[in-house]
């Protein structure tokens, strides 16, 4: 008995239980925690170079739960946003829910198990399984959506099928996977991008198609369902397929969070250049962007907003708008000119323009990302181009930077490689 207790000793002051709000963090040398503080409360975790990517996925990306290796136990490990560790596996996991989890059973076939190792469901994804597609739904609302070669199926926490229908789960299309089905809709889709077939669909959890399909030339959903509707260009589309009050008119149309949405049209006084608003549920606008000279505009979250003044884009430049406001990553860093801050609900601003990337907040938080690059002396004998890697930088609600992985790898670098030095740091924070 007193060996066991010494064994759990040991593996709480391993990983670390702290019961607290956590952020993830990349460093030379691993994967590591903070808290809103700025404070490392867990060490950097080397992961594996091996196993599917998202597989390996360390940051929350919106459903409170990340998915880590550690090469002390050789196992993948669940840990939520308040920094408890929920399971633990040789094989690679996808967080389903804070009581599910999908667990790799062979290269394509996985099933969804409790924490205790029941057994609930199992998929096989097929041959054309790829690791940039999310096909292994997490639960909202205690529903999750899956999808295989055949089409997409809506599972319950016990494996039930619900409902089945041939459009995909197409949940590579946005970022939050705890948010693909929302309000009991989501968004499906059928044919192929690239044979110019793509087709998208609303529809709801029993395989009821509420709205399309529609040709993705004249209709693309940008976000996923939220606050029971989704944009489906020119407007949004709700539970039972109808466009409301705020249903057209926008040529882009973030998804509802806090009871807004931010969406980008034409000028209202000045219809050659788009502008940024912000409208409620009927469709009213609550903060008028173009008096305040917003350009682009992100979802609200934590009570602030991302916003950008960049100089606007004309609407006759439809390219350009497209590359921008859909965060095009091959083409967006060409269209820099303007710096991020944030703005609170009554349109005030709260954080000055001073950071190159939008961002979102996150339990008092928010994470801005850029590459900065480095080299050694070694290196430059060798003609060899400097390497780039990211700079992971927290601010919290004041615009105050609590933390800056950067200053941490200067000083890692600096004490092992005393000929390392900064090439471009990325961006300079004033």
């Amino acid at each position: 008995m007193k060996r066991i207790v010494i064994i759990v000793l040991l593996l709480a002051f391993s990983f670390g239980i702290h019961a607290e709000p956590v952020y993830h963090v990349n460093l030379p040398h691993g994967v590591a925690f903070i808290n809103r503080n700025g404070d490392v409360v867990i060490d950097a975790i080397g992961s594996f170079l091996d196993g599917y990517a998202w597989g390996l996925n360390t940051e929350f990306n919106g459903i409170g739960i990340a998915v880590l290796s550690d090469k002390r136990d050789n196992k993948y490990h669940l840990l939520t946003s308040d920094g408890e560790w929920l399971y633990a596996s040789e094989k690679v996991l996808v967080p389903a829910s804070y009581t599910r989890v999908w667990e790799q059973v062979s290269e394509t076939v996985w099933r969804l198990i409790n924490f205790d190792g029941e057994e609930y469901y199992k998929i096989d994804l097929g041959q054309d399984f790829s690791i940039t597609r999310r096909d292994l739904g997490y639960f909202v609302e205690g529903k999750a959506v899956v999808t295989d070669n055949t089409g997409s199926k809506v599972i319950s926490e016990n494996g039930d099928v619900v409902a089945m229908f041939p459009y995909r789960q197409n949940s590579g299309l946005w970022y939050y996977p705890g948010e693909y089905l929302d309000s009991g809709i989501f968004v499906g889709t059928n044919g192929n991008l690239m044979e110019n077939s793509l087709q998208f669909a609303v529809l709801s959890i029993d395989g009821k198609v509420i709205y399309g399909p529609a040709s993705a030339n004249n209709v693309w959903p940008v976000g996923p369902p939220s606050e029971g509707k989704v944009f489906m260009r020119p407007g949004y589309v709700d539970t039972n397929g109808n466009r409301g009050k705020d249903g057209s008119g926008y040529f882009y149309g973030h998804h509802y969070t806090e009871g807004l949405a931010a969406v980008i049209m034409p000028g209202r006084k000045d219809p050659d250049h788009f502008y940024a608003y912000y409208i409620n549920h009927d469709g009213e606008i609550v903060i008028d962007g173009e008096k305040l000279g917003l350009t682009d505009a992100r979802p609200f979250s934590d009570g602030l907003a991302a916003v950008s003044t960049r100089p606007p884009v004309p609407t006759s430049n439809i390219r350009k708008a497209m590359d921008i406001f859909n965060d095009n990553p091959f083409t967006s860093h060409l269209y820099k000119e303007g710096k991020w801050d944030a703005i609170d609900k009554t349109g005030k601003w709260v954080i000055k323009p001073k950071f190159p990337d939008p961002f979102r907040f996150d339990r008092g938080l928010a994470l801005l990302k850029f590459d900065y690059s480095y080299t050694t002396d070694s290196m430059v004998k060798m003609n060899l181009k400097p390497l780039t890697t990211s700079r992971y930088v927290y601010i919290d609600k004041k615009g105050k930077v609590v933390y800056d992985s950067f200053k941490t790898a200067i000083e890692q670098f600096t004490s092992s490689v005393k000929t390392w030095r900064v090439v471009d740091p990325g961006f300079v924070i004033e």
